[in-house]
Protein backbone atom coordinates (compact mmCIF):
# COMPACT_ATOMS: atom_id res chain seq x y z
CA UNK A 1 0.00 0.00 0.00
CA UNK A 2 1.66 3.35 -1.48
CA UNK A 3 1.24 5.96 1.97
CA UNK A 4 3.15 8.70 0.77
CA UNK A 5 2.48 12.04 -0.12
CA UNK A 6 2.11 12.52 -3.70
CA UNK A 7 4.45 15.63 -4.83
CA UNK A 8 2.48 18.63 -6.03
CA UNK A 9 2.77 19.52 -9.97
CA UNK A 10 4.48 22.64 -10.42
CA UNK A 11 2.59 25.31 -12.06
CA UNK A 12 2.92 25.53 -15.77
CA UNK A 13 3.75 28.81 -16.57
CA UNK A 14 0.91 30.98 -18.99
CA UNK A 15 1.99 31.90 -22.47
CA UNK A 16 1.31 35.45 -22.87
CA UNK A 17 2.23 35.75 -26.48
CA UNK A 18 4.17 33.94 -29.35
CA UNK A 19 6.00 35.61 -32.59
CA UNK A 20 7.91 33.95 -34.99
CA UNK A 21 11.34 36.47 -36.46
CA UNK A 22 11.25 37.98 -39.62
CA UNK A 23 12.42 34.90 -41.35
CA UNK A 24 10.45 31.95 -39.50
CA UNK A 25 13.93 31.05 -38.37
CA UNK A 26 12.79 31.23 -34.70
CA UNK A 27 10.01 32.11 -32.46
CA UNK A 28 9.48 33.72 -29.18
CA UNK A 29 7.32 32.57 -26.25
CA UNK A 30 6.39 35.47 -23.22
CA UNK A 31 6.14 34.21 -20.45
CA UNK A 32 4.24 35.58 -16.80
CA UNK A 33 7.87 35.05 -15.78
CA UNK A 34 9.99 36.23 -18.55
CA UNK A 35 10.18 34.73 -22.23
CA UNK A 36 12.04 32.04 -24.04
CA UNK A 37 13.47 31.82 -27.87
CA UNK A 38 13.39 28.25 -29.93
CA UNK A 39 13.92 26.84 -33.23
CA UNK A 40 11.42 27.12 -35.59
CA UNK A 41 12.38 23.55 -37.46
CA UNK A 42 13.50 21.58 -34.07
CA UNK A 43 11.42 23.13 -31.11
CA UNK A 44 14.82 23.30 -29.52
CA UNK A 45 15.00 25.65 -26.90
CA UNK A 46 18.18 28.13 -27.55
CA UNK A 47 17.76 31.01 -24.74
CA UNK A 48 15.13 31.90 -22.03
CA UNK A 49 15.37 34.66 -19.68
CA UNK A 50 13.80 34.73 -16.17
CA UNK A 51 12.69 38.46 -15.53
CA UNK A 52 10.33 37.36 -12.34
CA UNK A 53 7.51 39.36 -14.23
CA UNK A 54 5.19 38.77 -16.69
CA UNK A 55 6.36 39.51 -20.44
CA UNK A 56 3.33 40.54 -22.56
CA UNK A 57 5.10 40.85 -26.59
CA UNK A 58 8.19 39.84 -26.76
CA UNK A 59 9.60 40.50 -30.59
CA UNK A 60 13.18 39.12 -32.30
CA UNK A 61 15.18 41.46 -34.57
CA UNK A 62 16.16 38.28 -36.92
CA UNK A 63 19.07 36.47 -35.66
CA UNK A 64 20.56 39.32 -33.77
CA UNK A 65 20.59 39.40 -30.29
CA UNK A 66 17.96 42.55 -29.62
CA UNK A 67 14.89 40.82 -28.44
CA UNK A 68 11.31 43.98 -28.48
CA UNK A 69 9.82 43.17 -24.76
CA UNK A 70 8.19 47.23 -24.97
CA UNK A 71 12.23 48.01 -24.24
CA UNK A 72 14.82 46.75 -26.65
CA UNK A 73 16.55 44.14 -24.67
CA UNK A 74 20.22 43.12 -25.73
CA UNK A 75 20.33 39.57 -25.04
CA UNK A 76 24.35 39.29 -25.73
CA UNK A 77 24.80 41.52 -22.57
CA UNK A 78 21.73 40.70 -20.62
CA UNK A 79 19.87 43.99 -19.95
CA UNK A 80 17.84 46.54 -21.27
CA UNK A 81 20.10 48.44 -24.51
CA UNK A 82 17.00 51.41 -24.95
CA UNK A 83 13.13 52.15 -23.89
CA UNK A 84 10.18 53.88 -25.72
CA UNK A 85 7.79 55.33 -23.65
CA UNK A 86 4.02 55.92 -24.87
CA UNK A 87 1.39 58.12 -23.48
CA UNK A 88 -1.24 54.66 -24.40
CA UNK A 89 -1.03 51.24 -24.22
CA UNK A 90 0.97 49.68 -26.40
CA UNK A 91 -0.93 46.55 -28.12
CA UNK A 92 2.52 45.50 -30.89
CA UNK A 93 5.88 46.04 -31.96
CA UNK A 94 8.04 44.87 -34.67
CA UNK A 95 11.81 45.44 -35.65
CA UNK A 96 13.97 45.33 -37.91
CA UNK A 97 18.26 46.75 -37.98
CA UNK A 98 16.90 50.06 -39.16
CA UNK A 99 13.41 50.50 -37.13
CA UNK A 100 11.76 49.70 -34.34
CA UNK A 101 7.79 50.21 -34.99
CA UNK A 102 5.18 50.60 -31.75
CA UNK A 103 1.75 49.71 -32.44
CA UNK A 104 -0.76 51.33 -30.20
CA UNK A 105 -5.03 51.57 -29.89
CA UNK A 106 -4.94 54.32 -32.03
CA UNK A 107 -1.78 55.30 -33.58
CA UNK A 108 1.34 53.65 -35.05
CA UNK A 109 5.17 55.00 -34.59
CA UNK A 110 8.15 54.50 -36.41
CA UNK A 111 11.40 54.98 -34.84
CA UNK A 112 14.96 55.07 -36.39
CA UNK A 113 16.65 51.70 -34.74
CA UNK A 114 19.12 54.26 -32.56
CA UNK A 115 20.46 54.49 -28.35
CA UNK A 116 18.38 57.51 -28.58
CA UNK A 117 15.77 56.53 -30.68
CA UNK A 118 14.19 59.22 -33.39
CA UNK A 119 10.53 59.43 -34.41
CA UNK A 120 10.62 59.53 -37.99
CA UNK A 121 7.03 59.38 -38.54
CA UNK A 122 3.43 58.67 -37.01
CA UNK A 123 0.05 57.64 -38.76
CA UNK A 124 -3.47 57.34 -37.30
CA UNK A 125 -5.34 54.44 -37.59
CA UNK A 126 -9.41 52.70 -36.66
CA UNK A 127 -9.23 50.98 -33.27
CA UNK A 128 -6.30 48.29 -33.11
CA UNK A 129 -7.10 46.14 -30.10
CA UNK A 130 -5.27 43.22 -31.69
CA UNK A 131 -2.09 45.06 -32.49
CA UNK A 132 -2.31 44.70 -36.37
CA UNK A 133 0.63 45.48 -38.02
CA UNK A 134 3.53 43.47 -40.38
CA UNK A 135 6.89 45.32 -41.46
CA UNK A 136 8.49 43.74 -44.53
CA UNK A 137 11.94 44.97 -46.10
CA UNK A 138 10.62 47.94 -47.69
CA UNK A 139 6.89 48.24 -46.66
CA UNK A 140 4.77 48.33 -43.54
CA UNK A 141 0.88 47.44 -43.51
CA UNK A 142 -1.48 48.15 -40.42
CA UNK A 143 -5.17 49.74 -40.15
CA UNK A 144 -6.44 52.26 -41.88
CA UNK A 145 -8.79 55.29 -40.39
CA UNK A 146 -11.29 53.67 -40.86
CA UNK A 147 -12.35 50.24 -40.45
CA UNK A 148 -12.12 47.54 -42.66
CA UNK A 149 -9.24 49.61 -44.07
CA UNK A 150 -5.50 49.05 -44.45
CA UNK A 151 -2.96 51.77 -44.90
CA UNK A 152 0.60 50.16 -46.75
CA UNK A 153 3.47 52.73 -46.25
CA UNK A 154 6.31 52.15 -48.59
CA UNK A 155 9.25 52.90 -46.05
CA UNK A 156 12.39 55.26 -47.00
CA UNK A 157 9.73 57.71 -49.26
CA UNK A 158 6.82 57.20 -47.14
CA UNK A 159 4.25 57.34 -49.91
CA UNK A 160 0.90 55.97 -48.17
CA UNK A 161 -1.56 53.55 -50.44
CA UNK A 162 -5.05 52.82 -48.67
CA UNK A 163 -7.31 49.78 -49.49
CA UNK A 164 -10.64 49.39 -48.68
CA UNK A 165 -10.55 45.67 -48.13
CA UNK A 166 -13.20 44.89 -46.05
CA UNK A 167 -16.79 46.68 -44.48
CA UNK A 168 -15.83 45.31 -41.05
CA UNK A 169 -12.76 45.82 -38.53
CA UNK A 170 -9.78 44.10 -39.66
CA UNK A 171 -8.61 40.99 -37.57
CA UNK A 172 -5.10 39.99 -39.55
CA UNK A 173 -2.81 41.20 -41.98
CA UNK A 174 -0.25 39.76 -43.28
CA UNK A 175 2.71 40.60 -46.25
CA UNK A 176 4.41 38.12 -48.53
CA UNK A 177 8.47 37.48 -47.52
CA UNK A 178 9.05 39.76 -50.78
CA UNK A 179 6.41 42.14 -50.02
CA UNK A 180 4.52 41.95 -53.13
CA UNK A 181 1.42 40.25 -51.72
CA UNK A 182 -0.59 41.30 -48.44
CA UNK A 183 -3.40 39.35 -47.51
CA UNK A 184 -6.22 40.43 -44.90
CA UNK A 185 -9.28 38.85 -42.93
CA UNK A 186 -12.24 40.89 -40.68
CA UNK A 187 -13.69 40.27 -37.77
CA UNK A 188 -16.49 38.03 -39.18
CA UNK A 189 -13.48 35.88 -40.56
CA UNK A 190 -15.49 34.13 -43.41
CA UNK A 191 -13.38 35.79 -46.61
CA UNK A 192 -9.73 36.00 -46.93
CA UNK A 193 -8.32 38.79 -49.57
CA UNK A 194 -5.11 39.00 -50.91
CA UNK A 195 -4.16 42.69 -52.68
CA UNK A 196 -1.14 43.30 -54.77
CA UNK A 197 0.97 45.99 -53.24
CA UNK A 198 1.89 47.34 -56.14
CA UNK A 199 -1.31 48.40 -57.33
CA UNK A 200 -3.72 47.66 -54.29
CA UNK A 201 -5.44 45.30 -56.51
CA UNK A 202 -7.71 42.86 -55.40
CA UNK A 203 -6.11 39.13 -57.13
CA UNK A 204 -7.82 36.81 -55.48
CA UNK A 205 -10.86 36.17 -52.59
CA UNK A 206 -10.61 33.18 -50.54
CA UNK A 207 -13.58 31.78 -48.63
CA UNK A 208 -12.45 29.95 -45.09
CA UNK A 209 -16.59 28.96 -44.64
CA UNK A 210 -19.77 30.16 -44.28
CA UNK A 211 -20.08 30.52 -40.69
CA UNK A 212 -18.68 33.55 -38.35
CA UNK A 213 -14.86 32.60 -37.76
CA UNK A 214 -12.49 34.66 -35.04
CA UNK A 215 -8.94 34.53 -38.00
CA UNK A 216 -6.21 33.30 -35.31
CA UNK A 217 -3.25 34.12 -38.25
CA UNK A 218 -2.33 34.40 -41.55
CA UNK A 219 0.94 33.71 -43.14
CA UNK A 220 2.79 33.00 -46.65
CA UNK A 221 4.86 30.39 -47.87
CA UNK A 222 8.21 31.87 -48.76
CA UNK A 223 7.57 32.10 -51.92
CA UNK A 224 4.17 33.65 -51.57
CA UNK A 225 2.22 31.16 -53.74
CA UNK A 226 0.16 29.97 -50.50
CA UNK A 227 -1.32 31.38 -47.45
CA UNK A 228 -2.07 29.94 -44.48
CA UNK A 229 -5.20 29.99 -41.78
CA UNK A 230 -5.78 28.95 -38.51
CA UNK A 231 -9.10 30.36 -36.56
CA UNK A 232 -11.61 29.47 -33.79
CA UNK A 233 -13.07 26.40 -35.39
CA UNK A 234 -9.50 24.60 -34.75
CA UNK A 235 -8.88 24.44 -38.70
CA UNK A 236 -5.82 25.25 -40.59
CA UNK A 237 -6.93 26.17 -44.38
CA UNK A 238 -4.20 25.82 -46.70
CA UNK A 239 -4.93 27.99 -50.23
CA UNK A 240 -3.22 28.42 -53.50
CA UNK A 241 -2.77 32.13 -54.31
CA UNK A 242 -2.12 33.70 -57.73
CA UNK A 243 1.76 35.90 -57.31
CA UNK A 244 2.24 38.54 -59.81
CA UNK A 245 5.90 37.26 -60.90
CA UNK A 246 5.80 33.77 -60.06
CA UNK A 247 3.99 31.67 -61.74
CA UNK A 248 2.74 28.80 -59.98
CA UNK A 249 -0.56 26.56 -60.16
CA UNK A 250 -3.41 28.04 -61.02
CA UNK A 251 -6.40 28.64 -58.62
CA UNK A 252 -9.42 26.53 -59.86
CA UNK A 253 -12.74 27.75 -59.80
CA UNK A 254 -15.10 27.08 -56.81
CA UNK A 255 -17.57 25.29 -58.64
CA UNK A 256 -14.94 22.85 -60.33
CA UNK A 257 -13.95 22.55 -56.33
CA UNK A 258 -17.55 22.25 -55.09
CA UNK A 259 -17.89 19.46 -57.85
CA UNK A 260 -15.14 17.19 -56.15
CA UNK A 261 -16.73 14.33 -54.41
CA UNK A 262 -16.55 14.95 -50.62
CA UNK A 263 -15.47 18.68 -51.01
CA UNK A 264 -17.61 21.67 -49.59
CA UNK A 265 -17.37 25.31 -49.76
CA UNK A 266 -14.95 26.86 -47.25
CA UNK A 267 -12.78 23.90 -47.00
CA UNK A 268 -8.53 24.41 -47.55
CA UNK A 269 -7.09 23.96 -51.17
CA UNK A 270 -7.34 26.19 -53.91
CA UNK A 271 -9.15 29.07 -54.11
CA UNK A 272 -10.87 31.31 -56.55
CA UNK A 273 -9.63 34.75 -58.20
CA UNK A 274 -11.21 37.61 -57.84
CA UNK A 275 -11.94 40.62 -59.99
CA UNK A 276 -8.82 43.26 -59.77
CA UNK A 277 -10.01 46.59 -58.56
CA UNK A 278 -10.22 47.28 -54.77
CA UNK A 279 -12.91 45.22 -52.23
CA UNK A 280 -16.32 46.38 -51.46
CA UNK A 281 -17.45 43.42 -50.59
CA UNK A 282 -19.65 43.56 -47.11
CA UNK A 283 -17.74 41.23 -44.89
Amino acid sequence: MNTRTPLQKAPAANVLSVTFNGDYSCFAVGLESGFCIFDAETCQLRTTRDFNAGVGLVQMMGKANYVGLLIIWDDLKSKAALEISALTPVRGAQLSKERIVVVLQNSVRIYKFAKNPQLLSAYETANNLWGLCCLGATKIAFPGRSAGHVQLVELGVDNVSIIPAHATALRAITLSRDGDLVATASETGTLIRVFSTATCAKLVELRRGIDTATIFSLAFNPSGTMLACTSDKATLHIFDVPHPRRPGRSPQSQQEQDQRPGSSSGQGGHGQRGDTGYCDAPT
